[in-house]
């Protein structure tokens, strides 16, 4: 008997895709209907969220008496007063000399717990060998804690040494900035101008003006133009020119 094969022309519905189908369209008729705004011109719109504006010392964190905060573009160090950076460094100093502390009450109090086997004294077999072996136990572990609080102090120690460092950077950069009368401009630099900018944080490098740009200076990178950096002007410290070396825009508007 011969086989008859049927071909179907039209390929059959997913009845899965149709359940999906009619589930969201019942999800959206039981959804609750968004509210409407009245235009006065008869139209109607969205209402619009807008997040309220909240200035310093209002809101629900307020901050009494917090400054403004710097504009977006602004790249000059938040930290300005003696009370963020050299407390930062302060808190690391006085987590080092606990840890310092630590590690000297543990590593006097290692020496006694080994004081029972001084002078190699050996674990003999008998009644007493039983708290031998604890004791030796109980001193090695001591003794390993001590090797990790002797790491810790030290890593502490260096980064409390790193953060002095950086709050005394920033402090001299601060006390440069702060006696600013007006923020540098286009118009305060020449080609062939010394500046000393901010590279890094409070890394500081000098280099010579090759070009002034709108927003930014080149400067020379000493490679023949392809490793010339720009920085902006608001990381200029000081500007050097025939010998005179100013730090305060105001001050060379006549040079």
């Amino acid at each position: 008997m011969p086989i008859r094969v049927v071909w179907r022309s039209r390929r059959q519905p997913d009845r899965r895709g149709i359940h999906a189908l009619r589930l969201r369209l019942l999800l959206h008729r039981l959804r609750p209907p968004r509210p409407q705004l009245h235009h006065p011109a008869g139209r109607t719109r969205r209402p619009v969220r807008r997040l309220p504006h909240l200035t310093p010392g209002t809101g629900p964190h307020p901050f009494p008496g917090a400054a403004a905060p710097p504009p977006a573009h602004s790249l000059e160090p938040t930290m300005t007063d003696e009370s963020d950076a050299q407390r930062k460094a302060k808190r690391l100093q006085q987590r080092a000399d606990r840890l310092k502390a630590d590690f000297e009450a543990r590593a006097a109090h290692n020496a006694d717990l080994y004081g029972r086997f001084a002078g190699g004294q050996p674990i003999v077999p008998g009644h007493s060998r039983r708290s031998a072996l604890r004791d030796r136990a109980r001193a090695d572990a001591h003794f390993d804690r001590t090797i990790d609080v002797y790491k810790e102090a030290e890593k502490a120690a260096g980064d409390a040494r790193w953060a002095q460092v950086r709050a005394d950077a920033q402090d001299a950069i601060t006390a440069v900035t702060s006696t600013r009368e007006r923020p540098w401009g286009p118009a305060d630099f020449l080609p062939g101008d010394i500046v000393m900018v901010r590279t890094f944080q409070t890394g500081q490098d000098t280099y010579l003006v090759k070009r002034v740009n709108k927003k930014t200076l080149t400067l020379d990178g000493g490679g023949g133009g392809w490793d010339d950096p720009k920085r902006e002007y608001d990381r200029v410290l000081s500007r050097t020119r025939g010998g005179v070396t100013v730090t305060n825009p105001a001050e060379g508007e006549n040079q």
